[in-house]
This record gives C-alpha cells, sequence and structure tokens, in this order.
C-alpha cells in the first residue's frame, strides 16, 4: 500500500507522521543509509547530508524526529508536510538499483515485516 493512501485513511496526525518516517526511513534503506546502532536522527541525518546523493537536506528531518520521538510533543500538519516533501524529493533522486531494491522492498515484504527502527 502507498503511503499516500495510507496517509488518507490515517486517524491522527501521530499516525500520518509515522506513515512518512517508515517511507523515508525505506528510501534511505534502498540507498543503504541505515542508522547505526546507538546513533541519533541527528547524527543519522548529518550523515545523509554529508553524502552527496540528494539535494534536499534530512537534517530537518532528523531535528523533527528528535524532538517528537524523545519528548512528548505530538506532530504537527507541518512535520508531516516536511517529511512527506522530503520523501517524495529523495524518491525522486533515488539510483536505478536503489529504485529496483526499494520496488521490489515494497512488494514482496509485507508491512509488519519490515523493520522501520534504525531511523526513529
Amino acid at each position: 500500500t502507498s503511503p499516500s493512501v495510507r496517509d488518507r485513511h490515517a486517524a491522527s496526525e501521530r499516525e500520518r507522521f509515522e506513515i512518512w518516517v517508515q517511507e523515508l526511513s525505506e528510501l534511505l534503506r534502498s540507498e543503504g543509509l541505515i542508522r547505526s546502532p546507538g546513533e541519533t536522527p541527528m547524527r543519522f541525518a548529518r550523515r545523509v547530508d554529508r553524502s552527496p546523493r540528494f539535494s534536499v537536506s534530512i537534517l530537518p528531518c532528523g531535528e523533527c524526529l528528535s524532538l517528537i520521538h524523545y519528548s512528548r510533543v505530538q506532530p504537527l500538519k507541518s512535520d508531516t508536510d516536511l517529511l512527506r516533501s522530503t520523501a517524495d524529493t529523495v524518491k525522486k533522486e533515488l539510483t536505478a538499483p536503489a529504485r529496483m531494491r526499494y520496488w521490489l522492498r515494497r512488494f514482496f515484504l509485507p508491512l509488519r515485516r519490515r523493520d522501520y527502527g534504525r531511523i526513529s
């Protein structure tokens, strides 16, 4: 199921936010960018930004993730929009092999079996 469809059916802004966190995680994973154990979302975002793969900065998403996941702050629509637009840009800029890995993972691995714990 595409993240846009899941977004439309989400019951809360927190759910929408998590959908786009998962999508961004999946896109970065397809490029071989996986958060290391003990690496904070901010440090991971800086590491991704140092690589010349994407024209968009991931750091604002890392800041958003840190704030929302490590405190009791509820995500705002603007936070979800930031993740959505970043994910859309990253998706357009995937290399051909990464795009193939992304689509294969989306088609053959059910949502419940995907590991999203490395970005959040």
